[in-house]
């Protein structure tokens, strides 16, 4: 990525506007790397999620199993 050097004999108003562009940019980089961890963070969170409900499914299976044990033999 380049940047432009800053306009060294150009007005107030145009320093500023150099300035504002770059920390725009900055800005905007930051928020989209934030962003991106977020979304990351989120699927993994997805993922935890969708083995906890994987484990819950398997132990219901294996509680009905054993009812289903338990009440053959008396």
């Amino acid at each position: 990525m380049q940047v432009e050097k800053p306009p060294v004999n150009g007005n107030a108003r145009q320093k500023l506007a150099w300035l504002l562009g770059v920390l725009c940019t900055v800005l905007l980089i930051l928020t989209l790397a934030s962003g991106g961890m977020l979304l990351r963070h989120e699927s993994q969170i997805a993922v935890h999620e969708t083995r906890i409900g994987v484990v819950e499914q398997m132990l219901v299976r294996i509680e009905s199993k054993l009812d289903r044990l338990l009440e053959r033999k008396p």
